[in-house]
């Protein structure tokens, strides 16, 4: 048996589901690769898991597996990545006991879901694991509503005492939050995993089993954004908010990669991000909130209104018009095309 070497950090990240909600969009490519800012929202939580020296991430895939590979290679910042294919989706239960032994090397384990937007710093858990000697810790956000989510109760020591009604509580909980998809625990957590059978949630077998228990098992506060972008109109939203300034970002910098002299337009008071290695043949000098990729050919009599997001290797025809839309990697607009308000892909485009 391979020895467990303290301080060793490894992760699994959920990348199996069909995001059935995205169709037509994620017909084309899955829901992991699906893009915002340019960038495959896959790759935002990878960064997390890089920034706190995670060696290893094992990715579970299903549907349209082989372009999460293609797309990502075997190594990102640094990090080794094995993708294991699921012939039937296993659930997040199933999906951790496949690949349980490939992730016993590492003694802290994070478990995340590809296809949420998490603004974190995961840190936060680490220190709150640690401190509390813990099992597992979740991160978990306070909204209006818990319940409606399937409240995790704490106490005031951010211990859990209550789990979506699957525990007996034996204390009124002093905090109730909603669960943002993303744990950490110790790699004795995974002997309860595989306790489990055939395909299983491990919030709805696993977690009940380990706190009955009485494992300690804590909840820490999601400080930033967690925004769940399964439907065209999040997705577009999170554009919008971002841009408007009514969500701002705690960890996550996404116009980063245009705040240096060697890009060719960046006017941080309108908005305007365009990437160096864009051509760009329209006139830019009245627009505001326009973002622009990599590899992007816009031809001459483009109009881009407000509120434009254009991902990377697009190409945009002669006289098109595109205004308040998030346009996907590789997709081509026709000229004289008009898009207003939806998501533009090769191939189609979404109202929304």
């Amino acid at each position: 048996m391979t020895e467990i070497i303290s301080d060793k950090k490894g992760a699994m990240v959920l990348a199996a589901g069909f995001g059935t909600r995205l169709k037509p969009l994620t017909q084309e490519r899955p829901k992991p690769l699906v893009e915002v800012f340019g960038r495959p929202l896959i790759c935002y939580n990878l960064d997390h898991l890089a920034k706190v020296g995670v060696e290893k991430v094992v990715i579970n895939t299903h549907y349209l597996g082989d372009s999460l590979k293609a797309s990502l290679g075997d190594v990102y910042r640094g990090m080794i990545l094995e993708f294991v294919h699921e012939p039937e989706i296993l659930g997040t239960g199933g999906g951790l006991k496949n690949v349980a032994d490939r992730l016993k090397a590492y003694d802290t384990l994070f478990l995340m879901n590809a296809d949420a937007f998490v603004d974190v710093d995961l840190r936060h858990l680490i220190q709150a694991r640690s401190e509390a000697d813990a099992l597992s810790a979740l991160l978990l956000k306070r909204v209006d509503d818990a319940h409606s989510f399937g409240a995790i109760g704490t106490d005031i020591n951010g211990r859990v005492v209550s789990f979506v009604n699957r525990i007996p509580v034996k204390q009124p909980p002093h905090l109730e939050r909603m669960f943002c998809g993303v744990h950490l625990f110790k790699q004795e957590f995974l002997s309860w995993v595989k306790q489990g059978e055939g395909t299983f949630c491990i919030n709805q077998e696993t977690y009940p089993n380990v706190l009955k228990s009485e494992q300690t098992v804590v909840g820490v506060d999601q400080l930033g954004l967690f925004q769940d972008v399964g439907t065209p109109q999040r997705l577009l939203a999170l554009h919008w908010e971002i841009f408007a300034g009514h969500t701002s970002l705690n960890y996550l910098d996404v116009f980063k990669r245009f705040s240096s002299a060697s890009h060719a337009c960046h006017d941080v008071e309108r908005h305007v991000f365009c990437h160096a290695k864009a051509t760009v043949a329209c006139d830019m000098t009245n627009v505001s909130k326009v973002f622009i990729e990599e590899n992007v050919h816009i031809d001459s009599g483009v109009t881009l209104g407000q509120e434009v997001v254009i991902g990377p290797d697009v190409k945009v025809g002669k006289g098109a018009t595109l205004e308040r839309v998030v346009v996907q990697s590789g997709t081509e607009i026709a000229p004289g095309q008009v898009f207003k308000g939806g998501i533009v892909y090769p191939g189609g485009f979404i109202q929304a």
